[in-house]
């Protein structure tokens, strides 16, 4: 499952991943999230992203593979600050291997601990 949804008030993409994906899924996630993104482009700031991968599984490399065009589409934006929450390890470095160095990312294993770095200067 996935659900990426921009909060023009806030200046924020939120995203929520789920579940082991099959590779239609993850081309499914890739086109929402340009759909997303686009959308945030038109914001006049900085955004914020917050990811939630609480329910998130380890994915194929096919998969990963898939999910390095949807970190090519956000790295498009002008990003302020990336929270990805997650309290698994392995998926910190997969997101990490996919993201590269492009972002200013945090982990956190706490939603609400992400959501106020999000709003720190």
């Amino acid at each position: 499952m996935f659900q990426a949804r921009f909060d023009s008030d806030l200046g924020r993409l939120s995203l929520v991943a789920s579940g082991f994906w099959s590779v239609e899924e993850a081309d499914e996630a890739t086109a929402t999230v340009r759909s997303a993104a686009s959308e945030a482009a038109a914001y006049a700031k900085p955004i914020t992203i917050l990811s939630d991968l609480r329910g998130a599984q380890i994915q194929s490399a096919k998969v990963a593979e898939i999910n390095m065009n949807s970190m090519a589409v956000l790295a498009t934006l002008s990003i302020r600050k990336y929270a990805v929450v997650t309290s698994s390890q392995l998926i910190r470095l997969q997101f990490k291997r996919q993201a590269g160095s492009d972002f200013p990312l945090a982990f956190f294993e706490d939603l609400d601990e992400a959501m106020a770095w999000l709003v720190t200067p």
